[in-house]
Protein backbone atom coordinates (compact mmCIF):
# COMPACT_ATOMS: atom_id res chain seq x y z
CA UNK A 1 0.00 0.00 0.00
CA UNK A 2 1.34 3.39 -0.93
CA UNK A 3 -1.48 5.83 -0.16
CA UNK A 4 -2.71 7.50 3.02
CA UNK A 5 -5.96 8.39 1.22
CA UNK A 6 -7.01 4.74 1.39
CA UNK A 7 -6.79 4.82 5.20
CA UNK A 8 -8.66 8.07 5.81
CA UNK A 9 -12.04 6.32 6.01
CA UNK A 10 -11.02 4.45 9.19
CA UNK A 11 -11.44 6.34 12.41
CA UNK A 12 -10.62 4.79 15.79
CA UNK A 13 -13.35 4.28 18.38
CA UNK A 14 -13.51 6.91 21.11
CA UNK A 15 -13.32 4.35 23.92
CA UNK A 16 -9.83 3.16 23.04
CA UNK A 17 -6.32 4.56 22.90
CA UNK A 18 -3.54 3.35 20.63
CA UNK A 19 0.03 4.20 21.53
CA UNK A 20 3.60 3.24 20.74
CA UNK A 21 5.09 1.25 23.58
CA UNK A 22 8.12 2.81 25.24
CA UNK A 23 10.55 0.39 26.79
CA UNK A 24 11.29 -0.16 29.61
CA UNK A 25 8.31 1.91 30.89
CA UNK A 26 5.64 -0.16 29.09
CA UNK A 27 7.26 -3.56 29.58
CA UNK A 28 4.80 -4.66 32.29
CA UNK A 29 1.85 -3.62 30.10
CA UNK A 30 3.31 -5.59 27.19
CA UNK A 31 3.87 -8.66 29.41
CA UNK A 32 0.32 -8.48 30.74
CA UNK A 33 -0.96 -8.57 27.16
CA UNK A 34 1.32 -11.46 26.23
CA UNK A 35 0.28 -13.47 29.28
CA UNK A 36 -3.30 -13.73 27.96
CA UNK A 37 -2.05 -16.67 25.89
CA UNK A 38 -0.31 -18.36 28.81
CA UNK A 39 2.73 -17.99 31.05
CA UNK A 40 5.72 -16.13 29.66
CA UNK A 41 9.08 -17.80 29.22
CA UNK A 42 11.42 -17.08 32.12
CA UNK A 43 14.04 -15.66 29.75
CA UNK A 44 11.64 -13.06 28.33
CA UNK A 45 13.03 -9.76 29.58
CA UNK A 46 12.96 -6.10 28.68
CA UNK A 47 16.35 -6.67 27.03
CA UNK A 48 14.68 -9.06 24.56
CA UNK A 49 12.18 -6.36 23.55
CA UNK A 50 14.93 -3.72 23.37
CA UNK A 51 16.85 -6.07 21.06
CA UNK A 52 13.78 -6.31 18.81
CA UNK A 53 13.73 -2.50 18.68
CA UNK A 54 17.41 -2.46 17.66
CA UNK A 55 16.45 -4.86 14.84
CA UNK A 56 13.75 -2.42 13.64
CA UNK A 57 10.64 -3.87 15.32
CA UNK A 58 8.57 -1.44 17.39
CA UNK A 59 5.33 -2.38 19.13
CA UNK A 60 2.16 -0.45 19.78
CA UNK A 61 -0.78 -1.33 21.97
CA UNK A 62 -4.50 -0.73 21.81
CA UNK A 63 -5.75 0.09 25.30
CA UNK A 64 -9.33 -0.22 26.48
CA UNK A 65 -9.95 1.06 30.01
CA UNK A 66 -6.22 0.87 30.72
CA UNK A 67 -5.83 -2.76 29.58
CA UNK A 68 -3.87 -3.58 26.44
CA UNK A 69 -6.29 -5.78 24.50
CA UNK A 70 -4.49 -5.70 21.13
CA UNK A 71 -1.01 -5.20 19.77
CA UNK A 72 0.83 -4.83 16.51
CA UNK A 73 4.30 -3.86 15.40
CA UNK A 74 6.05 -2.07 12.61
CA UNK A 75 8.81 -4.23 11.20
CA UNK A 76 11.39 -2.29 9.20
CA UNK A 77 12.60 -5.15 7.01
CA UNK A 78 13.85 -3.13 3.99
CA UNK A 79 14.80 0.54 3.72
CA UNK A 80 11.71 1.29 1.58
CA UNK A 81 9.26 -1.41 2.78
CA UNK A 82 7.95 -1.77 6.30
CA UNK A 83 5.40 -4.33 7.50
CA UNK A 84 2.36 -4.08 9.73
CA UNK A 85 3.24 -7.18 11.73
CA UNK A 86 2.41 -9.42 14.70
CA UNK A 87 -1.23 -8.41 15.07
CA UNK A 88 -2.87 -9.98 18.12
CA UNK A 89 -6.19 -9.28 19.83
CA UNK A 90 -7.28 -10.87 23.10
CA UNK A 91 -9.76 -13.65 22.36
CA UNK A 92 -12.37 -11.98 24.58
CA UNK A 93 -12.11 -8.75 22.56
CA UNK A 94 -12.27 -10.14 19.03
CA UNK A 95 -15.03 -8.95 16.73
CA UNK A 96 -14.87 -5.34 17.92
CA UNK A 97 -12.76 -3.99 15.05
CA UNK A 98 -9.61 -3.67 17.14
CA UNK A 99 -7.38 -5.56 14.68
CA UNK A 100 -8.45 -3.21 11.91
CA UNK A 101 -7.89 -0.15 14.11
CA UNK A 102 -4.41 -1.12 15.29
CA UNK A 103 -3.40 -2.15 11.76
CA UNK A 104 -4.64 1.20 10.48
CA UNK A 105 -2.53 2.97 13.15
CA UNK A 106 0.66 1.11 12.16
CA UNK A 107 0.01 1.33 8.42
CA UNK A 108 -0.62 5.07 8.66
CA UNK A 109 2.69 5.47 10.49
CA UNK A 110 4.48 3.55 7.73
CA UNK A 111 2.93 5.64 4.97
CA UNK A 112 3.62 8.89 6.83
CA UNK A 113 7.28 7.87 6.78
CA UNK A 114 7.11 7.54 2.97
CA UNK A 115 7.56 3.76 2.99
CA UNK A 116 5.59 1.07 1.20
CA UNK A 117 3.35 -0.69 3.71
CA UNK A 118 3.07 -4.47 3.59
CA UNK A 119 1.07 -6.93 5.65
CA UNK A 120 0.79 -10.71 5.45
CA UNK A 121 -0.93 -13.60 7.13
CA UNK A 122 -1.37 -17.34 6.82
CA UNK A 123 -3.80 -18.83 4.30
CA UNK A 124 -5.99 -20.19 7.09
CA UNK A 125 -6.29 -16.86 8.96
CA UNK A 126 -9.48 -15.66 7.29
CA UNK A 127 -10.26 -12.92 9.88
CA UNK A 128 -6.85 -11.30 9.30
CA UNK A 129 -7.29 -11.61 5.54
CA UNK A 130 -10.51 -9.60 5.93
CA UNK A 131 -8.65 -6.92 7.91
CA UNK A 132 -5.91 -6.71 5.29
CA UNK A 133 -8.45 -6.42 2.46
CA UNK A 134 -10.56 -3.86 4.35
CA UNK A 135 -7.54 -1.61 4.77
CA UNK A 136 -6.91 -1.65 1.02
CA UNK A 137 -3.84 -3.82 0.76
CA UNK A 138 -3.46 -5.52 -2.61
CA UNK A 139 -2.42 -9.15 -2.92
CA UNK A 140 0.88 -9.35 -4.78
CA UNK A 141 1.95 -12.92 -4.12
CA UNK A 142 2.36 -15.71 -1.65
CA UNK A 143 4.95 -16.35 1.02
CA UNK A 144 5.58 -19.99 1.68
CA UNK A 145 7.31 -21.56 4.61
CA UNK A 146 9.75 -24.29 3.73
CA UNK A 147 9.62 -27.19 6.10
CA UNK A 148 13.08 -28.46 7.02
CA UNK A 149 11.96 -31.94 5.97
CA UNK A 150 11.26 -30.63 2.46
CA UNK A 151 14.77 -29.31 1.87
Amino acid sequence: MDSLAELNRFMPNDDITIKWLKMPDDFDLFCEHLSERGPLAKDFTVDVVLDWERQGITYCGLLKKGKMVARSAVERYLPDKWETADVRVWASERGNGYARQICCFVTKFILENNKTATCRTEDYNIPMQHVINALGFKKVGFVSNINENQV
